[in-house]
Parts: structure tokens; C-alpha cells; sequence
């Protein structure tokens, strides 16, 4: 049988062939650009996936070109190709350049942030310590940051990984994120010399801190002296008329105390932060015990003497009678016992305050009745 007479169908077999071996670029056509990379971002693929999906897509481009001529002549008909082969190489090409825009980008941003975070660090070394506790904590700190040194270089050679995939690739750079890797490449050798640098400044710090600590301390013990002398003139003193002056040096005494106090916690604790062992202070201790009685004796007098006229003269209704009864037993027990430790004109004191004391437990009590009856 002549050719031409071979029925029609015959003749659609090669071509439809032909399609069929386009099947396997048939998921481009529906794939979208950014789903694609959205997905592949989610899935948390390594630098190694990525780089090998670049390079399945870059061989997809050239397997599309390859399948067949552009335009393939059969049997009673010619069938053009390039159309489809060219839209075909443009989508994997389309997706390749994103994948390879989302790495990029993804690497600039982690090299900003590390970048960041190196320039912070270098802030926080070149901070000068203020006191010994700031000195403590930049010793601590530098140590941390050089502990961080493997984790530091990981960081630089992940972003130089990145940046030899993304060379191979021939992608196109912008210039920030070019300028900004080789800041980052240069950041372990810059940060070990700040290391260098702000330890040998330690040393010298540490020296000043340590002087100025002697210095301190020895400037509490003679104040601890200064003030055990004061003492020493204070719980010798009377004149029960003088209770407000009396009182007025009690408050300063204490305040003086606790600032001594903390003064001598402090000093301590930057003793160990030297590594030295803790100074005592028992002169603070003992200006306590001998103050003790005296202070607690003008405080009882100072708030019997601004009580009794609120009492005496104050609205009745006002008058908590329970609470006033507290009072005046706890002064009358209080005072008993600082008359066995007081002596001299202190005594006297304890002796005028608990005769006050019972004079109001009779004639107040009486003035409160009055009162009550008035009413």
C-alpha cells in the first residue's frame, strides 16, 4: 500500500508520543513560584538539599531543551515545540532564581543579625567598669564570650558555606549583603583581639579596684572608732528635758550604724570577688551592745512624751484603750530591765520615765474618767 494511504491514525502515534515524553515536566505547569519556596522553607531543608534541589532545576532547564528539536516533522505534519520548551525552561528557571532569592536573602539576615550581635558584644567589652561589682561582671563576661569562640566561628563558616553555594550558582548579589559577609568573615579574628585587649585592661582595673577597696576599708575602721567614741559619750548622758535632742542623736546613731553595716557587707563581698578572705568589723558588733540600752530608753521616753497629751487633752473617741494599755506595759516592763543595765544619769532617766509612768496609770486613769463622765 502506497504511504499515503495508511489510514490517519497511524499517522498521530509518533506525536502523541512526542507529549508523552513531555509528561515529566507536567508539574511545572501547575507549580506556583512562591508556594514552592514557601514550602521549602517550612520544610527546614539542610545547605546541602538546597544546593542539590539548584542543581536538579538548572538540569531540568537543559532537560526540557533536550527532549526534542523545536520544531519535529512527522508524517503528514511538522509539530513546534519551542513554544512549550521555552515556557517549560523559564518556569524551572523561575523557580531555581527563587529558591536561590530565599537563600540569599535568608543569609543576608542571619549575617546581619550575627553581625549585630558581634557589634554588641564588642559594645559591652568596651564598656569600662565602674565599681568592683561592674569589674566582676565584664571578667565574667569576656569569659562567657570567649567560651562562645567555636560557636562564633560555626556561625562564620555556615555563612561562608551559604555564600560558596550562591557563588556557584552565579547568583547576583546585592552589594549590602556582599559587604556585609565579609564584615561578618572578619569577626573571629577582630573579636579574639578585643579579648586580648579588654583582659590586659582587667589587670589594670582590677589593680585600682583593689586599692581603692584598702583604702575603703581602712576608711570604715576609723569611722566604726569615730563613732564608738561618740557612743561611748552618749550612753553617759541624762535630763530627761532634753528627749527630743536625745532622740534626734538615737536616729542619727542607728542610721550611722546601718550605713556602717552595709558598708562592711559590701567591702566583704568585694573582698571575695578578689579572692580575698572577709574583713571583720567587731567594732560594729560592740558599738550595737553598748548602744543598744540608751537608744531604747530615749525611744520609750520620746514616744511616752508624745503620747500623754493625744491621751490626756486628744479626742475621746479617739482613745484605743486596749492599745494604750499595751504601751504603757510594755514601757513599764522595758524600763525595769534597762534599770538593771543603766547606770548614773541614764538611770535617773529610767527612774523619771517609770515614775511618770505609774503617776499616769493613777492620775490617767482618774482624767480618763472625768473625761468619760463629761461625756
Amino acid at each position: 500500500m502506497h504511504p499515503l494511504l495508511v489510514p490517519s491514525h497511524q499517522n498521530l502515534v509518533a506525536p502523541a508520543d512526542l507529549v508523552a515524553s513531555f509528561q515529566e515536566f507536567a508539574w511545572l505547569v501547575s507549580a506556583s513560584v512562591g508556594e514552592y519556596v514557601d514550602a521549602w522553607a517550612e520544610a527546614g531543608h539542610s545547605l546541602a538539599e538546597t544546593d542539590a534541589e539548584v542543581g536538579r532545576l538548572a538540569a531540568l532547564g537543559e532537560a526540557v531543551a533536550a527532549k526534542a528539536e523545536g520544531l519535529v516533522a512527522f508524517r503528514l505534519l511538522a509539530v513546534d515545540c519551542s513554544g512549550a520548551q521555552q515556557w517549560l525552561g523559564d518556569k524551572a528557571a523561575a523557580l531555581r532564581n527563587a529558591l536561590l532569592t530565599w537563600q540569599a536573602d535568608t543569609w543576608h539576615a542571619a549575617n546581619v543579625a550575627a553581625v549585630e550581635q558581634f557589634e554588641a558584644i564588642v559594645a559591652r567589652l568596651h564598656q569600662a567598669p565602674d565599681s568592683t561589682e561592674a569589674l566582676d561582671e565584664l571578667d565574667k563576661f569576656v569569659e562567657k564570650v570567649d567560651g562562645r569562640m567555636p560557636e562564633f566561628e560555626g556561625v562564620v563558616a555556615e555563612s561562608r558555606a551559604v555564600a560558596d553555594v550562591l557563588h556557584g550558582a552565579q547568583h547576583e548579589l546585592a552589594m549590602e549583603a556582599f559587604e556585609t559577609h565579609w564584615r561578618l568573615l572578619r569577626w573571629p579574628l577582630d573579636l579574639a583581639g578585643e579579648l586580648i585587649e579588654v583582659r590586659s585592661q582587667l589587670a589594670r582595673w582590677r589593680g585600682r579596684y583593689l586599692s581603692q577597696l584598702k583604702a575603703d576599708s581602712a576608711a570604715l575602721i576609723a569611722d566604726l572608732a569615730e563613732l564608738q567614741a561618740e557612743v561611748e559619750r552618749f550612753v553617759t548622758l541624762g535630763d530627761l528635758k532634753q528627749v527630743d535632742d536625745r532622740t534626734a542623736t538615737v536616729l542619727d546613731i542607728e542610721n550611722r550604724l546601718n550605713s556602717y553595716a552595709e558598708l562592711s557587707e559590701l567591702y566583704g563581698n568585694r573582698e571575695e570577688i578578689f579572692g580575698l578572705p572577709r574583713s571583720e568589723y567587731p567594732t560594729l558588733e560592740d558599738i550595737r551592745k553598748a548602744f543598744a540600752p540608751s537608744s531604747d530608753l530615749w525611744k520609750i521616753a520620746s514616744e511616752f512624751a508624745r503620747s500623754l497629751p493625744e491621751w490626756l487633752d486628744g479626742p475621746f473617741t479617739e482613745i484605743d484603750a486596749e492599745a494604750v494599755a499595751a504601751d504603757v506595759d510594755r514601757w513599764w516592763r522595758s524600763t525595769a530591765k534597762l534599770g538593771k543595765q543603766l547606770d548614773k544619769e541614764p538611770l535617773e532617766v529610767v527612774t523619771a520615765v517609770r515614775a511618770k509612768l505609774e503617776d499616769f496609770q493613777v492620775r490617767g486613769g482618774q482624767a480618763v474618767a472625768r473625761r468619760r463622765w463629761c461625756k
